[in-house]
């Protein structure tokens, strides 16, 4: 039972971190330029590949598509071992995953963002990784 609880809390992490994210994305500025007029460029201009959609909402797509992804990691991990934790502890795919989706994270956070994602992805790593030794 300690396994699933170290489990849940860890993934839930994930999740409050990624759906902070989203939110900010949506509903505030804090991932826009503060340079007013990088802001008006990025809303004007379009990527070589397409015309159809500008830097500006290219970019709040990839916020929310980030987003959702790790919602939906944490989302999986958080209802899996609730539901069927023997397939879970079981399933050498499926811890494997568990494992590796929170270091790519934990990577990209290092050499991309800033201390508080990474923070919070090791210490949801660090109970994730609690739940498989604790088994």
């Amino acid at each position: 039972m300690m396994s699933i609880s170290c489990l849940i809390a860890g993934c839930l992490i994930f999740i409050l971190l990624d759906a902070i994210h989203w939110s900010s994305a949506l509903y505030t500025n804090k991932f826009e330029p503060e340079d007013s007029s990088i802001l008006e460029q990025m809303k004007n201009n379009y990527s070589k590949i397409t015309n159809q959609s500008s830097i500006r909402t290219s970019v709040t797509g990839f916020h929310l598509s980030h987003s959702l992804g790790l919602i939906i990691f944490g989302a999986l991990y958080v209802f899996l071992p609730i539901d069927n934790s023997s397939y879970l502890f079981s399933s050498i795919v499926l811890q494997g995953f568990l494992v590796v989706v929170p270091i790519i994270y934990i990577l990209l956070a290092h050499k991309y963002w800033f201390s508080l994602p990474r923070t919070g992805f090791i210490v949801g790593f660090l109970l994730i990784i609690a739940s498989l030794i604790l088994r």
